[in-house]
């Protein structure tokens, strides 16, 4: 571990940070989902709705909008938020997000995108964050907001893992290709400085799955996919990584660090693919069916927290697999 001792000495050098926003309210069931066509029926948000859950994460792909003007671009953002079930869940849960390729520019793009602060605009504005929100002011859309009382605390944290990627950096000794500077600074705070209890780490990317080939996600940078997995192995925090992209639903697993770590994937709310690649890590098998995911976290006698993960039918909500476990 070899990022270890540089990860102390820049959380013992920063100043304590609190999340960029808290809640006194516990956390105890949330929902996300990725790849969602616009142009397909937008009327499955009731099934989500009906499970009650305390958040709404989008993890990537909630338009498809590859080259298309900005206008076009608002439009598409704007079809998903006229949908009644959309508006009715936008209503009764807290929605968040962060963004992958195809609502932030094309397909496989990164920092490179000329167009990517209006764009950013465009999707602040889609996911309802208020004026005076730190994301308005700083790069990128990253952020975290923490629930609950310490002994059960609960953060969020959203990654950009697009607005700062180097595509230059791809299987090269990158540091910071794939996140930039400043979003790493700000992680290592989030997991050493101010950590909760539980800390779901959503990335439009799948993290722990690392598939030789796949340059568009953090395999493509393996130095920082050692660092991120450095860095959870040494904070105090349990870390659940939720993530998209992929067009199925799995659930992986990594041994690193003296630790385990989960990784839940839930990709392909409107389309799947028929096909998905061996990932030595997965767990049980790929569901290649159109999917959202829903996470519970309970609590144990010590506060150690038990997280069960669905993947869920939009069309009734019913379970294609799921399964508890305690992140360590």
């Amino acid at each position: 571990m070899k990022f270890i001792l540089s990860f102390l000495f820049l959380a013992s050098v920063q100043v304590a940070t609190a999340a960029d926003d808290r809640s006194s309210q516990s956390l105890d069931r949330l929902a996300f989902g990725s790849c969602n066509l616009q142009l397909l029926s937008q009327n499955y948000y009731g099934t989500i709705q009906k499970f009650s859950p305390q958040a709404w994460i989008w993890a990537g792909d909630a338009v498809y909008t590859d080259h298309f003007p900005m206008f076009m671009r608002k439009l598409a953002f704007q079809k998903v938020k006229k949908s009644k079930s959309y508006r009715s869940l936008m209503a009764s849960t807290e929605v968040m997000g962060t963004w992958d390729d195809h609502e932030y520019a094309a397909n496989n793009q990164g920092g490179e995108y000329k167009h990517k602060n209006k764009t950013k605009k465009l999707y602040l504005d889609f996911i309802g964050v208020p004026a005076g929100d730190i994301r308005w002011s700083r790069d990128g859309i990253y952020w975290s907001k923490t629930y609950g009382p310490a002994d059960q605390s609960v953060k969020i944290i959203l990654l950009d893992t697009r607005y700062f990627r180097d595509k230059k950096q791809i299987g090269k000794k990158s540091q910071d290709g794939f996140l930039g500077r400043d979003q790493w600074d700000w992680l290592v705070s989030e997991l050493l400085v101010d950590p909760a209890k539980l800390t779901f780490v959503v990335s439009s990317s799948q993290l722990i799955s690392n598939q030789e080939g796949q340059d568009d996600s953090w395999s493509g940078y393996p130095e920082e996919r050692l660092r991120f997995l450095d860095l959870a192995a040494v904070s105090q925090s349990h870390i659940v990584i939720l993530s998209g992209d992929r067009h199925y639903a799995e659930l992986a697993k990594i041994d690193h660090g003296g630790k385990t770590f989960w990784e839940f994937t839930a990709s392909g709310m409107t389309h799947t693919d028929k096909k998905a690649p061996e990932n030595p890590l997965r767990v049980d098998f790929a569901l290649r069916k159109r999917n959202f995911g829903l996470v519970d976290v309970q609590w144990d006698a010590q506060n150690r927290p038990q997280v069960t993960v669905s993947a869920k039918s939009p069309k009734d909500g019913k379970d294609w697999f799921k399964r508890s476990f305690q992140p360590n």
